[in-house]
């Protein structure tokens, strides 16, 4: 229900401290949410998902709030969508997920 999510959301902040590292996603799928993030969401004169840590509040949800089940289906997806990435452009960066 919509005040659950209220609820959780309220309970979340993303770590703001520039040294952060990530508790959930290795480096290599930090930065391929990055890249995804970024393409979804790019920096324009409104700020981007990076900008407002989104990569790290998805981070923050899949340790501290998700099932088992659904980290797992997660990282499934997320892995999906870089191979595919690199099949169509050779390596991940904002670009490649527009053919995805």
């Amino acid at each position: 229900s919509s005040s659950t999510v209220a609820a959780v959301m309220s309970g979340c902040a993303a770590d703001p401290r520039p040294d952060w590292t990530a508790r959930f996603l290795t480096p290599q799928q930090l930065a391929t949410l990055g890249a995804l993030l970024d393409h979804l969401l790019p920096k324009t004169q409104p700020p981007g998902a990076l900008d407002v840590q989104v990569d790290r509040f998805i981070d923050l949800c899949l340790k501290d709030y998700s099932s088992a089940d659904d980290q797992q289906r997660f990282l499934a997806g997320l892995a999906d969508v870089e191979q595919r990435a690199r099949q169509i452009g050779g390596r991940i960066n904002r670009h490649s997920f527009s053919d995805i």
